[in-house]
């Protein structure tokens, strides 16, 4: 999440707590704070994912490499 995006959701936070706030103006905010919060999750789902194959490739790689040092050995 940018600096930007947390301050926004801070001073969001301390908006929704106004009781004046209209309903619409309310929906605007949570939406808002939908879309930044729904893309650094999926941010981090994919850093997540991309980590997580980056270690099985480096795993079967790595397997693969002792096979062949194995049928060298004999």
């Amino acid at each position: 999440m940018t600096p930007q995006e947390f301050e926004y959701i801070q001073r969001a936070v301390k908006a929704l707590e106004d009781p004046e706030m209209t309903p619409m103006a309310q929906r605007k905010v949570l939406r808002t704070m939908e879309q930044i919060c729904g893309k650094n999750a999926t941010d981090i789902e994919s850093n997540l994912i991309g980590a997580v194959d980056a270690k099985i490739q480096r795993n079967y790689q790595d397997l693969q490499n002792q096979k062949l040092v194995d049928i060298l050995k004999q």
